[in-house]
């Protein structure tokens, strides 16, 4: 299953699959893609930056491309790390980047969620 992308506001969300956060971690770029009937397609994409410098968000003709330091990503290996985000710009304005650990849903949709996270509330009566 495909990175997701949710957008509330000022607010760009993530959603990576198991193998994703480790291709993830790995340096390699995870990519996705909207296409639009008739015309258009908006490319998404996260990346890590080895050189650990600071989050950074570019908008253009070929879409969102994300690059977050890269010390934030190594932190995405331990389990208990189910979300990294960071906050780029500094008045109202800023964006909101959340990095989120995709979860099975608790209830069934008919989809493969075999490549997801086990929801923490699965064993839960």
């Amino acid at each position: 299953m495909p990175m997701k992308l949710r957008v509330l506001n000022n607010t760009l969300r993530f959603r990576l699959s198991q193998s994703e956060v480790v291709r993830f971690i790995a340096g390699q770029r995870i990519q996705s893609s909207v296409v639009f009937p008739g015309s258009g397609v908006l490319h998404y994409s996260i990346v890590a930056n080895v050189d650990n410098a600071p989050a950074t968000a570019l908008f253009d003709q070929d879409g969102i491309a994300i690059v977050m330091p890269g010390e934030a990503v190594a932190t995405f290996a331990d389990d208990d790390v189910i979300t990294i985000d960071a906050s780029i710009g500094s008045d109202d304005r800023s964006l909101v980047i959340k990095i989120e650990k995709d979860f099975q849903c608790l209830v069934p949709r008919g989809e493969d969620e075999s490549d997801l996270y086990v929801h923490p509330r699965s064993n839960v009566c």
